[in-house]
């Protein structure tokens, strides 16, 4: 259901998810003083999950609801981003040759120069983990990067 669900631009309902909406229209109807769930809430369940989606999961980028975000902090693009910027260092430590350190602010400041978006120093350090975490690298202290 989920691989279903994870195309064209739709969002899969998971078990959690639809037994919060079942709280909620039933929540909605105790509020109403009613022991049956009705039709109107049901609709102000969705509407209220809705906009917590919305909230949440809203990737400030592209404006667009990235449920992503929820699951593994990052959305979709934040990840691309994070993975262009390690490969486009991976490159350049790789044209520099058989070299067991770098300076670490001087590589930052030669991967700034180099690449066409602006490189904070946030995705900097997020593509330096993630090469750590693929064991191409060792952040060996705050100033000094060693090369696997």
């Amino acid at each position: 259901m989920r691989k279903i669900g994870s195309g064209h631009g739709q969002v899969s309902a998971y078990p959690r998810q639809l037994e919060s909406l079942i709280r909620l229209a039933e929540a909605h109807a105790k509020v109403r003083l009613s022991n049956l769930v009705e039709i109107v809430d049901v609709e102000e369940a969705k509407r209220i999950h809705r906009e917590a989606l919305k909230q949440s999961a809203t990737d400030p980028s592209s404006g667009k609801i990235d449920v992503s975000i929820l699951t593994t902090g990052l959305s979709n693009a934040a990840r691309k981003r994070r993975i262009e910027v390690a490969e486009a260092l991976k490159k350049m430590i790789q044209s520099r040759g058989k070299v067991s350190t770098l300076n670490y602010q001087k590589t930052f400041s030669d991967l700034r120069d180099q690449m066409d978006i602006q490189l904070t120093r946030e995705m900097f350090e997020d593509a330096v983990k993630y090469l750590q975490d693929e064991d191409f690298l060792i952040l060996a202290s705050k100033t000094t990067i060693r090369i696997c």
